[in-house]
């Protein structure tokens, strides 16, 4: 065999390593659409805005199913319901940039409270929302996981306009993340949250 001959069939080998894995990535089908029964996903993909943060809605949750929670440096950034009276909730998680450190769930709470008894909040500055758990009749009462970000610290909070399944999926801005929700209406049929920058 010519040395011609031989650098050719190297070249020919080489070409087909750098090939295989594109031969084998074209055949593998996209993921399925989530849709109001599914169930809470590990699954991250990019929403396909422009930037490089990793997003991923959940499942829903409700009173029938297990509590929801977002991937380790991920936080709330949005939540939609679907169903009467807002039965079933999903979270909308965003990565933080940020190591997770410790969290504790909240207190359930409805809207049956006064004051700030209809309310849950992640009150301390590194704290953030990372989870929701229902229970009671229609996701009556609601319970926050909240959890730290390492480094982290609050910035300027608002509060959304009441949400409930008969609106849209709410989102806060990019930066800002759940810090809180409020619950009004029958079985907390209306909510709204406290969006906050994270530093």
């Amino acid at each position: 065999m010519s040395a011609l001959e031989k650098i050719t069939i190297a070249k020919w080998s080489f070409a087909a390593m750098l090939l295989s894995p594109v031969v084998l990535l074209a055949g593998c089908e996209a993921p399925a659409e989530l849709d109001g029964d599914a169930a809470v996903t590990d699954d991250v993909e990019t929403d396909g805005a422009g930037d490089d943060q990793l997003r991923a809605w959940t499942g829903y949750t409700s009173e029938e199913t297990p509590p929801l929670t977002c991937a380790y440096g991920h936080a709330v950034q949005g939540l939609h319901c679907t169903g009467g009276y807002c039965d079933n909730v999903a979270l909308y998680c965003t990565t933080t940039g940020r190591a997770t450190g410790w969290g504790t769930w909240l207190p359930y709470f409805s809207e049956e409270g006064s004051g700030a008894a209809d309310e849950g909040h992640c009150a301390a500055g590194d704290m953030w929302m990372t989870g929701l758990s229902c229970s009671g009749g229609y996701c009556d009462n609601i319970s926050m996981l909240c959890s730290q970000m390492i480094g982290s610290s609050t910035g300027t909070c608002w509060w959304s306009t009441w949400h409930s399944e008969e609106q849209g999926p709410f989102y806060a801005p990019y930066g800002y993340y759940i810090k809180g929700i409020e619950c009004d209406g029958g079985y907390c049929d209306n909510m709204r949250y406290r969006y906050c920058q994270m530093l």
